[in-house]
């Protein structure tokens, strides 16, 4: 059966809650049977990024090295 459940503090039930609000916490962040919500898929680094991200902490790592070292 489906349910509207309150994402912010998890109360659920199987009617609509009231004003479009959670009767417990007063939130308008409902998720509704229709409202058809799903997890975002991950997006892979690509390879440009990866190797950009190592640059850029060897970078870091190499001017701590040079100042404190």
């Amino acid at each position: 059966m489906a349910a509207f459940t309150c994402l912010d503090c998890g109360n659920s039930t199987t009617t609509s809650f009231k004003q479009g609000k959670c009767p417990a916490c007063g939130s308008f962040n409902i998720k509704s049977p229709r409202s058809g919500k799903k997890e975002e898929s991950v997006k892979r680094k690509t390879k440009k990024e990866i190797v950009l991200l190592l640059l850029l902490w060897g970078l870091i790592g190499a001017e701590f090295v040079r100042r404190y070292l």
